[in-house]
């Protein structure tokens, strides 16, 4: 029974981090949703600020402090090991819910691209980013990402794998592409408003900072391997030739 409740609470975790990411990829656009990043509550521009800082800061670390291994290891000793991926993300999408709840409007134009050849790029470039985000998700395994595979190995009783390091497709061409993916949706827009401007701009703060406390969990754990992946493959863009190692893969 426990391992059952387990796996529904997995999927439901799952089920509604699916839902709030497709919320804030019509969020960030205005599209098809009931407030998005230039609709809701006005407030003077200080007190937008504030609460836009507000909400962003208690994403910051509730996502990098449960995201750590010492962190897991205190965590796994109150909740079930199975279910510590699924409560992550549950945590993850709640706060980021709020978010989208608390997020106040800041009015101004940076850019308004009218021109129909340039204003369909600029959308076409943002649907890209977030298939390009999906897609990664995938290549990694997107379920194991997202906590179900967890909740079900431990429904069956199956013993999970070692954890093993790959670089498939686009991690060949450079290390974090979710983070490229979401980083050129939040860009590309042929309305650029302060607000949205504002969001962009933490969110691709916020991402570097979390790439390098990832990047340093990841040396400590892979050692010399990820040390020579680094070397071999950018960051975020993927720019240049990649230099030959003697890494060795599994694709």
């Amino acid at each position: 029974m426990t391992k059952f409740l387990i796996l529904i609470y997995g999927i439901v975790c799952y089920l509604l981090a699916l839902a709030t990411v497709l919320y804030a990829a019509d969020f960030e656009e205005n599209l098809l949703v009931p407030k998005g990043i230039d609709g809701g509550t006005s407030e003077p521009l200080l007190v937008a600020i504030a609460i836009n800082v507000v909400v962003l800061t208690i994403f910051v670390p509730q996502h990098t402090l449960m995201a750590r291994p010492a962190f897991k290891a205190q965590w796994t000793r109150v909740i079930p090991e199975a279910a510590e991926r699924s409560t992550f993300v549950l945590a993850a999408t709640a706060v980021f819910a709020l978010f989208l709840w608390q997020w106040r409007p800041i009015a101004g134009v940076v850019w308004n691209v009218e021109d129909p050849l340039w204003g369909t790029t600029l959308m076409a470039l943002n649907f890209f980013g977030w298939a390009i985000f999906l897609w990664s998700t995938f290549l990694i395994d997107h379920f194991d990402l997202f906590g179900v595979k967890q909740v079900w190995r431990n429904f069956r009783g199956i013993t999970p794998p070692a954890p093993d390091f790959c670089t498939p497709a686009l991690y060949k061409m450079c290390r974090h592409p979710m983070m490229l993916g979401f980083i050129i949706a939040f860009w590309a827009t042929p309305l650029m408003t302060i607000g949205h401007l504002f969001f962009a701009f933490a969110v691709t703060v916020y991402i570097f900072l979390g790439i390098w406390f990832e990047e340093r969990d990841l040396v400590t754990t892979l050692g010399a391997r990820y040390q020579a992946y680094r070397q071999q493959v950018p960051m975020i863009l993927p720019l240049g030739g990649r230099r030959r190692s003697g890494l060795v893969e599994n694709d």
